[in-house]
């Protein structure tokens, strides 16, 4: 998936790298983790992005810690936020029309998900 900016996010490459060294096929992996082989598809295709739960059931079947499965994404998604905020700045927007605008953006889910993972990240290394 290409963000603004050039980046690529990486989550598509590592689910089916992860996926081929556990000798997995698209069906099976949809299988242990609820979804159809489709979606699999989508998610090392980049065409769409999994779920928070999704992401701890993948990171369980690959035996990989969710901070290792996503940690590139995680990091292109701060930087995207950040380089926005900048870009809005300069247009003389205020902190509280760029957060607006991020939160009836294209891709809301990503900011939800950002969040999520932010907190989580957060309990376990403080838990």
């Amino acid at each position: 998936m290409s963000i603004p900016g050039g980046e690529e996010m990486e989550l598509g490459k590592q689910i089916k790298k992860h996926r081929q060294e556990v000798q997995l096929s698209q069906e099976k992996l949809a299988d242990r983790v609820y979804v159809s082989r489709q979606t699999i598809s989508n998610w090392e295709n980049d065409k769409s992005y999994p779920d928070v739960n999704s992401l701890v059931l993948l990171s369980e079947i690959f035996q990989i810690s969710l901070d290792n499965l996503i940690k590139g994404d995680i990091e292109v998604m701060k930087d995207v936020i950040q380089k926005e905020e900048i870009v809005a700045f300069s247009e003389g927007k205020l902190l509280d029309d760029i957060q607006k605008q991020r939160g009836t953006g294209k891709r809301p889910y990503q900011k939800i998900f950002l969040r999520r993972l932010l907190y989580q990240s957060r309990m376990q290394n403080h838990g």
